[in-house]
Order: C-alpha cells, then structure tokens, then sequence
C-alpha cells in the first residue's frame, strides 16, 4: 500500500512540478513532496 501512494505521489509531484514551474520557480516544488506523505 505504501508503494502505491509514493508512486501516486511521485505522479502528482511531476504534475505540480509543470504548475509550480508557471505559477512559481520550482522552488516551493519541494512542499508538496511533505505534503503528499502527510496524506
């Protein structure tokens, strides 16, 4: 079960990289990697 949600994470992780990069640097790229494991 673990290994889905870090794959699922990793998924949305590429997603909200491409968001990130348009709204903002890919500086803040990194707070949804927590954010993610906190789900």
């Amino acid at each position: 079960m673990r290994q889905v949600s870090i794959i699922f994470s990793c998924f949305f992780l590429k997603f909200d990289c491409l968001r990130f990069k348009s709204q903002r640097k890919a500086r803040k790229a990194r707070q949804p990697y927590s954010f993610y494991f906190e789900m």
